[in-house]
């Protein structure tokens, strides 16, 4: 947390242990800023930026812990491999795939995806458009009956070309 105005670097680095303290603890921002008499919307961007720095500080031992995930779940893949896809045991007879051990490795491998990143926190695409100007019209989408994934495209004035709808009236 940086000093605000008039405030040392210790009395900052004092509301920033307190700041972390109670964030560990579970309290709420806005408990946080009403404690420490600063707005929620501060609190919010110092708890980010102290997380970044620690996140930063402590990149080369979370690699480390990364690596050691990553090579005993490699040995789990490895031992339960065979048994999830099926083999040819020593004397030629066909072992089928077992699908316990496939929906094990399944988790194993999510989790490998997990620790490595490959899976976002986040969607990578969120779409939430209502609506897009088209040749200076604008054009409402509306996502139905996702099962059967029939997308409506409502417009006024214009039709639709489309097989699937049945009418000419403006869709």
């Amino acid at each position: 947390m940086s000093p605000r105005k008039g405030e040392t670097t210790a009395k900052a680095d004092v509301r920033r242990f307190e700041l972390l303290q109670a964030a560990k603890a579970g309290t709420s921002q806005k408990r946080i800023a009403e404690v420490l008499g600063v707005s929620q919307q501060y609190v919010s961007q110092e708890t980010r930026k102290i997380l970044d720095v620690l996140a930063r500080e402590n990149s080369d031992a979370a690699d480390k812990v990364r690596a050691l995930q990553n090579e005993r779940l490699t040995h789990l893949i490895q031992a339960y491999w065979s048994k999830a896809i099926g083999y040819v045991d020593a004397s030629g007879n066909r072992i089928e795939p077992d699908l316990k051990h496939g929906e094990f490795l399944l988790k194993v491998l999510d989790r490998v995806s997990a620790i490595n990143g490959v899976i976002p926190d986040q969607p990578l695409i969120n779409i939430d458009q209502r609506s897009i100007t088209v040749a200076d019209k604008e054009m409402t989408f509306s996502i139905e009956r996702a099962s059967s994934r029939v997308v409506e495209v409502k417009s006024q004035g214009v039709t639709s070309d489309h097989p699937a709808t049945s009418s000419s009236e403006p869709v």
